[in-house]
């Protein structure tokens, strides 16, 4: 058994459902007001508070969409690379090797309402950082664990 190594899994860290799930839903009901907007008005003719909501949740439903489309990330750890993927963009992946771009990672408190929750930022010399937060991401813990263990040098709040 000395020769043998351990089977290294990857760290994968995505959106939680219930995030995503109200989102969806969200978008699915601003669809469904723009939908019977447009059926009320060739109803019932263009009135100007018709028209006004109907501009209104198109531009809703628009703006949510977007967001639902472009904000899901998959961000894998695995040995030594990170990589940022991006499933609804076509040709959206960005894979960093650690040892050779990460700058400094650190671990925040952001207080929203009267919830806390963490975010990881882990910065690059060259790229854009990444930002994963245990409030809407899975196997946060994983990720941080990672960090400590491989590189806790590189802490934001251990250096000075």
């Amino acid at each position: 058994m000395k020769g043998k190594k351990k089977d290294i899994k990857p760290i994968n860290v995505y959106p939680k459902t219930p995030a995503f799930f109200a989102l969806g839903i969200f978008v699915i009901i601003t669809t469904t007001l723009t939908i019977g907007s447009v059926r009320w008005m060739s109803i019932a003719g263009v009135t100007w508070y018709n028209a006004i909501s109907l501009i209104l949740f198109s531009i809703i439903t628009l703006m949510m969409l977007v967001r639902v489309m472009f904000a899901y990330k998959k961000v894998t750890i695995y040995r030594g690379k990170i990589t940022e993927k991006f499933p609804l963009r076509i040709g959206s992946k960005h894979e960093v090797s650690l040892k050779q771009q990460l700058l400094v990672w650190e671990e925040t408190q952001k207080l929203i309402g009267k919830s806390t929750f963490n975010v990881l930022t882990i910065y690059f010399k060259a790229t854009t950082p990444i930002r994963i937060t245990d409030r809407e991401m899975t196997n946060y813990a994983q990720a941080k664990k990672y960090f400590e263990q491989n590189y806790g040098d590189f802490n934001k709040s251990k250096l000075k």
